[in-house]
Parts: C-alpha cells; sequence; structure tokens
C-alpha cells in the first residue's frame, strides 16, 4: 500500500470536505469566487454602477479640462473665480473615479458619491434638454437615472458594504482565507 501526499488529502471542515489550498493559491476552483486581488468579484451591477460613476467623473475631469484650456486662451477676468471653477470639476470629477474603483472593491462610502453624482446629473440633463440640446440631455439623463437606480438597488448598492481592513465574504457567504 503506498502512502499519500499531503497535497492530496482532504481537509474537514463542518460538514463538508474542502481540498486542501493548492500551492498556486486559491483553493478555489477557477471561476469562482474572488479574484486575483483576493476580492470578491463584481457582480454584473456593481460593474455597471462603477461604469456610470466612472462615466460621470471622466465627463466632470474633461470638462475641467476644457475650462482650464478656455480661461487660458481668452484671458479669463477673474483668475480666482476660473480656478475655483477648474478646481471644482477636476477634484469632484477625482473623487468620482475614486468611487468608481471603491465600488468594484465594494467599499461602503462608494455609495454617496454615486448617488450624489447621479442626482446632480438629472437636473442638468433635464435643463440641457429645454435648451434644445438632446444630443447632451439625454445621455446625462439615462447616465444619472441608471447610477441612481443600481447605487439605491438593494441587489446592487446593498453589495456595498466593506470597509478598509475588513476581510469580504464572497456573495455565496464563503468567508475569505
Amino acid at each position: 500500500m503506498k502512502p499519500r501526499s499531503k497535497a492530496s488529502k482532504t481537509v474537514p471542515s463542518g460538514d463538508a470536505v474542502v481540498p486542501p489550498p493548492s500551492p498556486g493559491g486559491s483553493s478555489r476552483p477557477a471561476g469562482t469566487g474572488s479574484s486575483s486581488t483576493g476580492l470578491p468579484r463584481p457582480t454584473r451591477g456593481l460593474l455597471a454602477l462603477a461604469a456610470c460613476v466612472a462615466l460621470e467623473g471622466l465627463a466632470l475631469v474633461g470638462v475641467g479640462a476644457v475650462v482650464l484650456v478656455d480661461a487660458i486662451a481668452d484671458g479669463a477676468g477673474n483668475p480666482l473665480f476660473w480656478a475655483f471653477l477648474i478646481a471644482l470639476f477636476l477634484l469632484y470629477g477625482g473623487v468620482l473615479l475614486a468611487a468608481a474603483r471603491a465600488v468594484l472593491r465594494r467599499r461602503r462610502w462608494a455609495r454617496a458619491p454615486a448617488v450624489l453624482s447621479s442626482l446632480l446629473a438629472l437636473p442638468v440633463g433635464w435643463d440641457a434638454m429645454g435648451q434644445d440640446e438632446a444630443w447632451l440631455g439625454v445621455p446625462v439623463l439615462v447616465l444619472g437615472v441608471l447610477g441612481l437606480v443600481l447605487a439605491l438597488a438593494p441587489g446592487v448598492g446593498g453589495l456595498l458594504t466593506g470597509e478598509r481592513g475588513v476581510p469580504q465574504a464572497d456573495p455565496g457567504g464563503t468567508p475569505p482565507s
């Protein structure tokens, strides 16, 4: 009778028998559980919410860059006003880009900027529609409504429960190893 190697033994875990971790990393089968970073894989809803927030952030950074170029080219009358406006667009856009990344990492704080930016997008899109600029108003309204619905939906926004330094559980309830 040949002795078994340690790698082929199974380890009991509660009621189920779980194989030992593989030498290369995770004990979960390929394609399930978590990504290569050790975080749970984002759901489609979280990916859509992150995309909405990232698009809003990129739009604000883009508007900030356009205002900066315009202020430099036109020799703006009040430089303090233009500097504040440019900083506002760039900083808020940067916060939204960080929030989009935090959505993918399921951080709880990411929900507030997502909801706020979506709420602010609604009157902006509505006003653009009222000024016969549907090419701008419709996408802004759609992005705002979609982001708001996703952020407030329990199946998507409810997944944003993580805090820094606290291990995340997989959607199936399996705690991280």
